[in-house]
């Protein structure tokens, strides 16, 4: 991957989201073959995990079990993003990990 990013180019344009102007109208990824034919993307219009474009759990808990894996358990990290799945219904914010911060079962 390293010695793919010398030779990737970002280019912006002014077009935003209308009801999110952080966002821009739409992404498009363009890859330029060593024949020179060029293959394009579609017009990306919401990144992925947006409200609109939502991701669902299990694509969550693999990038959260990922994340976790070097300070936690699987069991643990597993019992942290259900707490955090169900936030809403969390008693108090100091409630928050009790789950994963028990040892895990042998």
């Amino acid at each position: 991957m390293q010695d793919v990013f010398p030779r990737v180019r970002i280019s912006t344009c002014g077009d935003k989201l209308p009801e999110e102007p952080a966002l821009a109208a739409a992404d498009r990824v363009t890859v330029e073959l060593a024949d020179g034919r060029k293959l394009e993307s579609e017009p990306i219009a919401y990144p992925r995990g947006h409200f609109k474009k939502p991701v669902d759990a299990s694509v969550l808990w693999g990038k959260f079990k990922d994340c976790t894996a070097p300070a936690m358990s699987e069991p643990q990290a597993r019992a942290l993003f259900e707490e955090l799945q169900a936030l809403e219904q969390l008693a108090s914010p100091a409630h928050l990990g009790r789950a994963s911060a028990r040892p895990a079962a042998a």
